[in-house]
């Protein structure tokens, strides 16, 4: 599997969220008798050819080239608006990597930011899945928390009662970022509070699945919390499941777990710790599952951390993704802290929370 994968992944994400940004925070401005005039008409590389698609409504420009292609130094030819004037301006090569703010200023002198990106894509891969986390709560269409059922139905693990739709939204959103929280204090009984947030789609592995999560702990937390990103399916009639993991640990921030379950029993699995290539938990980083038929493999911002390819355990699915934050108990060592303690007085609770900035699911 090629590494450049990464990129084509990570790129549609960064382009989403920026344009939230230009879009929900303000990018330029205009007066209200429309004589303003700062807007990109057109935005085209002649090699590789390709033509910008524009966005008049966030004030964006997205152009798509092949997989492979060197972004580090392309050429645009821009038009824009009679009188006006951009900076950079056209005819400059620019370092398309990440995403490119364009400045256009009208001739009363009304500027109008656009976010400009290149997006690497193969023809044969779509995008089945992409949030960005605008409003206040977590999007109902693409997402929901579990309903209790019954004592042992999986919302409660280790020492964490999971939120439920009995008595709780869907999580909520701030400054574009689902806040997947962890609450010592439980409402509804003498334990911790916990998320546990899943797709309402469940992907299935035809050529393959890209999973691609930007999140982190937030910072301060204390030992004992583990925040999950991870495909799952729940055990069939024989006790048996398809699982793969990433597990953030406060106990070690500069360690993450990954884990896999291919037709296995719930129980340890086949669980992997390493170094991050940079960093801690509790800095942004951007995490990657590729699902293939005959492998696995688990990215860090771009750098592969393990991959696994024998048939029994990776998992053959389907499988819906699931990110939660939860407190586990002593058949956990690694991961568990004595000295991380419920309380059961309301006014005595700590809220943790892992920020999730954007998730992204390619089929191909």
């Amino acid at each position: 599997m090629k590494e450049n994968i990464m990129i084509l992944v990570v790129m549609p994400i960064m382009l989403c969220s920026m344009l939230l940004l230009n879009s929900c925070r303000g990018g330029g401005s205009s007066n209200s008798n429309g004589n303003s005039n700062a807007q990109i008409t057109s935005f085209n590389f002649t090699s590789p050819s390709s033509t910008g698609s524009i966005d008049t409504n966030n004030h964006a420009v997205l152009l798509i080239v092949d997989d492979g292609t060197i972004v580090t130094n392309l050429t645009p030819t821009i038009q824009i608006s009679a009188g006006a004037t951009i900076n950079p301006p056209s005819g400059v090569s620019e370092n398309f990597t990440n995403p490119v703010v364009y400045k256009v200023t009208a001739q009363d002198g009304v500027t109008q930011n656009y976010i400009v990106a290149v997006v690497e894509i193969s023809p044969n891969q779509s995008i089945i899945l992409n949030d960005d986390f605008t409003g206040t709560v977590v999007d109902y269409i693409n997402w929901h928390i579990p309903t209790w059922e019954f004592n042992g139905d999986g919302t409660y693990y280790g020492q964490t009662q999971i939120r439920c739709t009995q008595n709780s939204p869907n999580p909520t959103v701030n400054n574009f970022n689902a806040i997947i929280a962890l609450d010592t204090y439980n409402p509804t009984g003498e334990s911790f509070y916990g998320t546990d947030l899943i797709s309402n789609q469940v992907f299935s592995l035809e050529q393959g699945i890209i999973v691609t999560v930007r999140a982190k702990l937030d910072a301060p937390i204390p030992d004992g919390i583990v925040g999950g990103i991870f495909l799952y399916s729940p055990p069939d009639i024989n006790g048996l499941h398809d699982e793969i993991d990433f597990e953030l640990l406060s106990n070690s921030t500069g360690t993450i777990l990954t884990n896999i379950y291919g037709n296995e029993p719930l129980g340890i699995g086949n669980p992997i710790y390493s170094s991050y290539p940079s960093g801690l938990n509790t800095d942004y980083h951007t995490y990657q599952i590729q699902w293939l038929s005959n492998q696995v493999s688990w990215y860090i911002d771009g750098n592969l951390i393990r991959s696994v390819t024998t048939q029994s355990p990776i998992p053959s699915g389907p499988m819906y993704l699931h990110l939660n934050m939860w407190v586990p108990d002593s058949s956990f060592p690694e991961a568990y802290s004595p000295n991380l303690n419920y309380t059961i007085n309301p006014i005595d609770v700590q809220t943790f929370s892992m920020s999730v900035d954007s998730v992204t699911v390619i089929s191909y």
